[in-house]
């Protein structure tokens, strides 16, 4: 200790006080910075920890909730939303509808038969103006608030409104929204 002791006295003689005070904040500030990272990478290693409980579908279960959706949508959609491939999600996770509903192989896309599957396997707009996807209105505005919030979530999983329920709710993206 009275080594210490003897270069403390020898550097409070060498170094001025407005210098020791600038070596002193320089040195509460790359402290304040190393407490600061490691909390950071505390709470980081947490929100890991949050996803890794997080229980991933099967692909059977996804393929399970994709089933009827893909009776229809086929070689201009990705069987996930990911492109990494690793998550494994249904069509419905995110989208919602009615996955059990199918169209028949065969069945002409402007036949009865394949509407009525259409109408059952989509959630249905409030308003009649977006029934038809294709000619939405141009300048729809507040209507579109007007909409049940699973038609947005079906129309677009990632709309702010209700992706806290699409999107961090099952854990997925938590401290994204």
């Amino acid at each position: 200790m009275p080594v210490f002791a003897n270069m403390t006295q020898r550097w409070k003689q060498g170094v001025s006080s407005k210098n020791q005070s600038v070596l002193v904040s320089l040195f509460a500030f790359v402290a304040f910075l190393f407490l600061s990272v490691g909390a950071r990478t505390s709470s980081l290693n947490a929100s890991d920890d949050a996803v890794t409980t997080f229980r991933r579908p099967s692909r059977e279960e996804a393929d399970r909730k994709s089933a009827g959706c893909i009776t229809c949508h086929i070689a201009t959609d990705e069987p996930t939303m990911h492109p990494s491939k690793v998550v494994q999600l249904g069509c419905t996770d995110c989208h919602g509808g009615d996955s059990t509903a199918a169209i028949v192989s065969g069945t002409a896309p402007n036949s009865p038969e394949y509407s009525a599957v259409k109408e059952k396997a989509h959630v249905q707009p409030r308003d009649p103006a977006f029934k038809n996807r294709s000619s939405i209105p141009e300048r729809a505005y507040t209507k579109w608030l007007k909409e049940p919030a699973e038609y947005i979530k079906f129309v677009n999983p990632g709309d702010l409104r209700v992706a806290p329920e699409t999107c961090g709710a099952a854990g997925c993206h938590p401290s994204e929204v």
